[in-house]
């Protein structure tokens, strides 16, 4: 009776054992496994910050890309006197549009970048209403009014102080961008360590798990 009693108390015992060893194990790799997924978070989120400095910085470069684009459609007009040159002159105020606004989309969490967003969004909307502005003195007075108007240098000052806002959002991103393209390096580093890290706890686990169990069968 006592050596039956005896027995299933081992039997307990070694069912205790397994299932606390393999609680053990399934920690360990839930441990590895989190460490694994938050080195790859951190990653993803610091290039992610990069590729958002970058389409910073295109979003300006489009801005005046399109606005060389209306100014250009707009002189073709005012030379040649020919209505298909407003198409591009047209197509140059609709994305200068869309990339001012796209650049106040991108920096709302940034209140100096907001702040040069906005600036560059009231001198883009100048921009745009001299270039409306001159093409109107054309049609009213003729070229050489329209010319005079031109020659005021209004839309060249205009586009100038454009410039310089734009340069200072590059400026800034360029600056944060050599911030985050070295938290990407050390993010790439603690992936791979983490890796390796999680590779050694399991091959570590596993090995434990054998020895546990290769002593209990002696």
């Amino acid at each position: 009776m006592f050596a039956g009693f005896h027995n299933v108390r081992a039997l307990i015992k070694r069912k205790l054992s397994n299932i606390i060893l393999s609680l053990a194990v399934a920690l360990i790799l839930a441990a590895g496994a989190a460490l694994s997924l938050w080195s790859n978070a951190t990653l993803r989120e610091s290039r992610d910050l990069v590729v958002h400095s970058h389409q910073v910085i295109e979003a300006g470069k489009d801005l005046l890309l399109a606005l060389d684009d209306a100014e250009t459609g707009q002189r073709g007009y005012l030379i040649v006197g020919d209505g298909a040159y407003l198409e591009p002159y047209e197509k140059g105020r609709s994305k200068a549009a869309a990339a001012v606004d796209r650049l106040a989309q991108l920096v709302p969490d940034n209140v100096q970048q907001l702040r040069r967003a906005a600036q560059a969004h009231a001198l883009a909307a100048q921009k745009l209403e001299e270039l409306e502005s001159v093409i109107r003195e054309n049609e009213r007075n003729g070229f050489a009014a329209a010319r005079m108007k031109v020659a005021s240098n209004t839309g060249k000052n205009t586009m100038d102080a454009l410039r310089r806002v734009l340069a200072d959002m590059q400026t800034a991103e360029e600056t944060l961008l050599t911030t985050r393209a070295a938290e990407v390096r050390r993010n790439e580093s603690r992936v791979l360590i983490s890796g390796a890290l999680v590779a050694a706890i399991s091959l570590l686990t596993r090995l434990l798990v054998w020895f546990v169990r290769r002593r209990k069968a002696a």
